[in-house]
Parts: C-alpha cells; sequence; structure tokens
C-alpha cells in the first residue's frame, strides 16, 4: 500500500490596499459613477464592499429598502466630479482620500 503524505504551500504577492474614508455628508449623494449596488445589512458592510473594490473611491449610504439598505459603490468622488453631486435625503455620502 502506497501513502503519500504532502503538504502545500501557495505564496502570492497581493498588493496591500489602503483606504481612508473621510466624514460622511448628510443628505448628499454622487450619482452617475455607480459601479455596484449591494444591498448590505449596515453600513460597515458597505465600507468594507468598498475597500474590497479596488476602483471604489465613494459610497452613498441609504435607508433600508427590500430587506437591506442603498449602498453605491462609485468609482469617482465628490471632488473630481462635483457636477454630479446631488442632493438626496435620507442619505449620506462618503469619499476616500485618494
Amino acid at each position: 500500500m502506497l501513502s503519500c503524505n504532502a503538504m502545500v504551500f501557495f505564496v502570492t504577492e497581493a498588493p496591500c490596499t489602503k483606504k481612508t474614508f473621510v466624514e460622511p455628508v448628510p443628505n448628499k449623494a454622487l450619482v452617475n459613477h455607480v459601479i455596484s449596488n449591494p444591498t448590505v445589512a449596515s453600513e460597515e458592510v458597505c465600507k468594507i464592499q468598498c475597500f474590497i473594490e479596488a476602483t471604489c473611491e465613494s459610497y452613498n449610504f441609504g435607508p433600508k429598502e427590500d430587506g437591506g439598505h442603498v449602498c453605491e459603490l462609485s468609482n469617482s468622488d465628490a471632488i473630481r466630479d462635483p457636477q454630479d453631486w446631488v442632493a438626496k435625503q435620507r442619505h449620506h455620502y462618503v469619499g476616500t482620500l485618494v
């Protein structure tokens, strides 16, 4: 009877990601740049989704709809596209320092 015991290791060099989120701006949202809109249980989950998505530079967070909160991840921010930064009741906008 043959027996083979082996250990396999995989080494990857993933780049480190660092995003610094700025203070939320109430009743504002960035429109026309949404790349993903997952339904989330909390704002922390929305922030994590933005952190994971490499191209996410800001997010809009809103009230519960259809079982979860609105979370809109954007590939731009209010500084680069101020014309798309609009008033939106019951939402808030959070940008990142890029």
